[in-house]
């Protein structure tokens, strides 16, 4: 994918060993300083991380166009971008998807470590729902932020020398990615309703 920069890599007859090897799934029995809750909350440790690149990506981006409005006044326009009221509406409901995602993923995290702190056992079925609706949504409200930045900045989203058109590109990407894509909103719904999961990350 360009914006992770992600190639697919073929590799034929080729023996790798055991101990170059690791199971898709917490460890079953892990060596000494690795039983801790960041442990058994794997995978959602990685997931989380991927999630946080969203809000800086949107976060970067909600700070550049602020930078921009308070000096650029468009093409045949006589009032310059910070005093027009589309804008600043824009910008601030822009901000508030990157704090909300933010505060989101935070409250998911904590409530996730908690979890598995107090029953010394991996992610319970509530802390994953918590989990991936934190992560979709983080990926889809930063996404929408950005694209509430190319509107307010205009052509200069579009120059390869602004960072605006790979904020839009990279946002984007993220919300592709399988673990925040859409269809995981109807995993977690799956699991609130009590019915068989179908998602390989939340059987952990």
């Amino acid at each position: 994918m360009r914006g992770t920069g992600s190639s697919d890599v073929a590799v034929k007859d080729l023996f790798v060993p055991d101990r170059l090897t690791a199971r898709v799934g917490p460890l079953l029995h892990p060596a000494p300083g690795f039983e801790g809750p960041l442990f058994r909350m794997w995978p959602w440790t990685a997931i989380l991380g991927e999630a946080t690149v969203s809000v800086g990506v949107a976060a970067t981006a909600v700070e550049a166009a602020v930078d921009l409005c308070r000096t650029k006044t468009p093409a045949y326009n006589a009032t310059p971008l910070r005093e027009q009221q589309l804008a600043q509406f824009q910008l601030g409901k822009a901000r508030a998807r990157v704090e909300a995602s933010r505060d989101t993923l935070h409250r998911a995290a904590e409530f996730a470590f908690n979890d598995v702190e107090r029953s010394n056992a991996l992610l319970s079925p509530e802390a994953k729902i918590r989990l991936q609706l934190a992560v979709s949504f983080a990926a889809e409200a930063c996404a929408e932020a950005v694209r509430w930045v190319n509107d307010v900045t205009g052509t200069s989203s579009i120059r390869l020398g602004n960072p605006y058109e790979r904020h839009f590109r990279d946002a984007h990407t993220l919300l592709q990615h399988s673990s925040k894509s859409s269809p995981r909103y109807a995993s977690a719904g799956r699991l609130m309703l009590g019915l068989e999961n179908d998602w390989v990350w939340l059987s952990f």
